[in-house]
C-alpha cells in the first residue's frame, strides 16, 4: 500500500456514491408521523419507493459521517516526515516572535544611543 490517503479518499467517493444510488426513504401514511422505508435503489419503483420520499436531512447525515470517519483516518496515516500544519504554524510563530524581540531591542538600543548624545551634547 503506497498511498494510504489515496485509499481513503477513494472509500470515501464510494461511500458518497453508494449512498446517492440508494438514498434513504421515508413514507407517510397519514398524520404527522413520517416513517424510514428503507436504503432503495433511486430509480426502482417497487414497493413504497414510489410513494415514499427520499430524506434529504438523513442523506447529509451519512455524507457528514463518512467525511468524519475519513478525516480521522486521513489523521491517522500522515506521514511521520512531512511536518504538521501546527508545527509550522508554532515555528512561523516564534520566528516572527523572535524577529519582533530582536527589533525592538534594536530600538530601544538606538533610543537610549540617541538620549545619550543628547545628554552629553548639553553638557
Amino acid at each position: 500500500m503506497k498511498n494510504p490517503r489515496r485509499k481513503i479518499l477513494q472509500g470515501a467517493l464510494a461511500g458518497v456514491v453508494v449512498t446517492m444510488l440508494f438514498p434513504p426513504f421515508v413514507v407517510n401514511p397519514g398524520g404527522n408521523k413520517v416513517y424510514l422505508d428503507g436504503f432503495y435503489f433511486i430509480l426502482s419503483h417497487s414497493g413504497y419507493a414510489s410513494y415514499g420520499t427520499a430524506d434529504i436531512s438523513l442523506l447529509l447525515t451519512e455524507w457528514l459521517a463518512i467525511a468524519i470517519v475519513c478525516g480521522i483516518l486521513w489523521a491517522l496515516t500522515r506521514d511521520p516526515k512531512t511536518p504538521r500544519v501546527f508545527d509550522l504554524a508554532l515555528r512561523f510563530i516564534d520566528t516572527n516572535a523572535a524577529a519582533r524581540i530582536e527589533a525592538a531591542r534594536l530600538k530601544a538600543d538606538a533610543i537610549t544611543e540617541a538620549a545619550d548624545t543628547q545628554s552629553q551634547s548639553r553638557d
